[in-house]
């Protein structure tokens, strides 16, 4: 492929890579997704918080009797398990048929008893670490993912402009750029900066019209722009562009401004007067009637919104003292920054205006402008109206372009309009819709001339379908959230592309005959993980997280705060799951005597189906499982915002003492292993969920008359920031 872009559309892995095969890869991955049982029960069928509340217990429901056999070995801990699924080379095992009915270890095939199973086992135990290696069937699904996980391995190319430190060397960001951010943000503004100044060159050199500029990128817009910390660093030296910076959130705006100006990117505000004058002109002000205050307008007042909708925020409302006028949006990390810096006159953060402000940047002779929009779709018309042309403003100072300077317009004028800005749009871990709205602007708008987006927060997506009129292979209840965005029938939603949409789904449970790719927000909330990353410090730590959450639901079971999932299936051997007679609620006796009619509890809620979110606690409360649950009760009673639900724990949980509590952690405490070994087969196997999901959106855009061309590749170290791949589109 010449221009632009990688000579692989796709970022393929091996298996595929050699040959180029980008369709096979494709229609391997949408088989696999559609039809592997055991990747749609892992993504999307179960729910950790049913681990310790079903019966039969969800672990000997989810993995075939020789998975669990060999992950019970005493040999074999959690952090093998990790090797085994992401980095040993499983050619060292060999393989074999296990004397498992479905080969590839998946719920819902028949199984033969576990005793049957062990005879039949065989293993590459050639090689391998162990006396007996693993089940053939499991390294037949892990062979399978990994050759469907797209390649994520990222260098720096070492073309990127860069500033320059001492002796010449390289250097990170500056630190008046950096402000704010975290190693990782640092990491991921620095790559993502230089990939896109070095696309627009690509661009540029590919598509030179006659006079040298007519196809340049003018300027770039940031879809969700937040603080703008990638913004600011491709408007300053050595890029110099010029950013729109798209923001729903006007205290975002304000907020990114507020750094702008720490930074010394944009000017402080002085205001100069008379204070012993504007002292008594202020104590003296007389009350009109009706109460209102009479006071000349000054030049504060001049931020002051167009159109407010009788709406203010709280932070416009109050008056800002010097000492605090930072207070509001500085974010973490730029107090040391702001103090070490000489203090000036600033009088309070500016109130916004939906009109955006343009900073002409006294150094790298880029420019920011904020528009504040609410992206409801790929549509940037009114963008497009509010983008302002810095040469023209620098024209009408009387200053030539490219002159250093540092000013502010307020609002754009007929003179200062761009006139057929070329556009770039681009976004830095979008959530959810907003990086399908950022694709859709490239054929929405004329100005789009390209797109450049890396996504995040999957599980904030839509849906577009509606659900499937076939049964999945699915061992949770139905919770109301699944129910509500399986309905949403969203057309900005998940799917994009009409490849997935009109997938024709193979198996002989579609006997409706549906169509397209279905993804529900279980299986897209389990693609933001990172298993890769997970080392033995940290993994321990949240499988220990884990394992308490959902011991703590078996005990709201088991004191009436919640009622039971279904048993819709017995052990894995002899699976009822998908039968009619799989979702029959059955009477059950707890351990501690309590009767329950097995009426459905989702996962995570009260016996209304109310959901009891705990979130995080603080880290002491990790020491034991007592602390946990004391945290976690105190926590639900002082929720403000659910003061019945939280009665209603504060009541059935009432008199429980520690040492109950500490039973159940010696009870259940040798299953945390368990807990472990199938939620990292959980976050292994979606992998393949975000690959559906990022290869969906290629789709969409090959399909597109406009598209020219378009790729995904890697543009950061996934170890700093898992969420490292872009998906680009140029126009024709």
């Amino acid at each position: 492929m010449t221009g632009p872009g990688p000579a692989s559309p796709l970022p393929l892995p091996p298996p595929f890579a050699a040959a180029g095969d980008v369709d096979g890869y494709v229609a391997a991955l949408l088989r696999f997704g559609t039809t592997s049982t055991t990747l749609r029960t892992l993504c999307g069928g179960v729910h950790i918080l049913d681990f310790f509340t079903r019966d039969p217990d969800l672990y000997a429901l989810v993995l075939p009797a020789a998975w669990r056999r060999w992950f019970a070995r005493d040999d074999v801990d959690v952090g093998d398990v990790l090797d085994l699924l992401m980095r040993d080379d499983l050619d060292g095992y060999g393989g074999g048929d296990d004397g498992d009915a479905d080969a590839e270890g998946g719920a819902g095939g028949a199984r033969a008893n576990d005793g049957a199973a062990a005879k039949t086992t065989t293993t590459g135990g050639g090689g391998s670490k162990w006396g007996e290696g693993p089940p053939g069937s499991l390294l037949a699904f892990v062979r399978e993912v990994r050759g469907l996980l797209l390649r994520r391995e990222w260098q720096p190319t070492g073309t990127e402009k860069s500033v320059r430190g001492k002796g010449g060397k390289v250097a990170g960001l500056p630190r008046h750029i950096a402000l704010g951010m975290n190693v990782k943000k640092q990491h991921e503004v620095q790559h993502f900066a230089a990939f896109v100044d070095r696309l627009t060159e690509d661009i540029a050199k590919e598509k030179e019209g006659p006079d040298g500029e007519a196809a340049a990128i003018t300027h770039i817009a940031d879809f969700g722009s937040g603080q703008n910390y990638l913004g600011r660093a491709l408007a300053s030296e050595p890029y110099g562009k010029n950013i729109i910076g798209i923001e729903s959130r006007r205290n975002n705006i304000e907020g990114a401004k507020g750094i702008d100006v720490l930074a010394g990117l944009a000017p402080k505000k002085v205001v100069l007067r008379n204070k012993k004058e504007w002292r008594k002109e202020k104590e003296g002000a007389v009350f009109k009637e009706g109460g209102a205050k009479k006071q000349e307008d000054c030049e504060d007042c001049g931020e002051a919104p167009e159109e407010t909708n009788g709406e203010e925020t709280a932070a416009a409302a109050q008056p800002a003292s010097e000492e605090d006028a930072f207070a509001g949006f500085a974010p973490e990390g730029t107090a040391d920054f702001a103090q070490s810096r000489e203090k000036e006159a600033f009088n309070g953060v500016p109130k916004g205006s939906k009109k955006a402000k343009l900073h002409l940047l006294e150094e790298g002779g880029g420019s920011i402008q904020y528009v504040e929009h609410r992206l409801e779709d790929g549509n940037l018309g009114h963008v497009i109206q509010e983008i302002v042309d810095p040469a023209k403003v620098q024209a009408e100072q009387g200053q030539g372009q490219g002159q250093g300077t540092t000013t502010t317009t307020p609002c754009v004028t007929a003179s200062t309009r761009a006139q057929d800005p070329r556009l770039m749009v681009i976004s830095l871990h979008s959530c959810g819709n907003l990086v399908h709205h950022g694709l859709r602007s490239l054929t929405l708008n004329p100005n789009v001339k390209a797109v450049c987006m890396i996504g995040c927060c999957y599980n904030l997506m839509t849906e577009r379908l509606g659900p499937p009129s076939y049964k999945l292979p699915q061992l949770r209840p139905n919770h109301p959230r699944l129910e509500a965005t399986a309905n949403a029938f969203d057309p900005h939603g998940f799917p994009m592309s009409t490849r997935y949409a009109t997938y024709p789904v193979p198996g002989s449970g579609n006997s409706a005959g549906d169509v397209g790719v279905r993804l529900n927000i279980t299986a897209r909330m389990m693609a933001v993980q990172a298993p890769q990353n997970w080392g033995p410090v940290d993994s321990e730590a949240f499988f220990t997280r884990h394992f308490f959450r959902a011991l703590l639901q078996r005990v709201f079971l088991d004191r009436g705060v919640v009622e039971p999932p279904p048993s819709n299936g017995r052990a894995r051997d002899g699976d009822s799951n998908g039968d009619d007679d799989g979702d029959q609620l059955h009477p059950r006796v707890l351990s501690n005597g309590r009767t329950v009619s097995g009426s459905v509890s989702p996962a995570g809620c009260s016996s209304g189906g109310e959901p009891i979110v705990i979130g995080s606690l603080k880290k002491s409360c990790y020491a034991d499982f007592v602390a946990y649950v004391r945290g976690a009760l105190a926590k639900i009673e002082a929720n403000p915002d659910q003061r019945e639900r939280a009665g209603q724990v504060r009541d059935k949980m009432r008199g429980i003492t520690d040492e109950e509590i500490a039973r159940y952690e010696r009870d259940y405490r040798a299953r945390k292993k368990e807990l472990a070994v199938v939620w990292s087969l959980m976050a292994f196997a979606a992998g393949v969920v975000e690959a559906m999901i990022v290869v969906d959106r290629w789709l969409w855009l090959t399909e597109q008359p406009e598209v020219e061309r378009a790729w995904v590749e890697p543009v950061f170290d996934y170890a700093l920031s898992p969420r490292n791949l872009v998906v680009v589109g140029l126009k024709k």
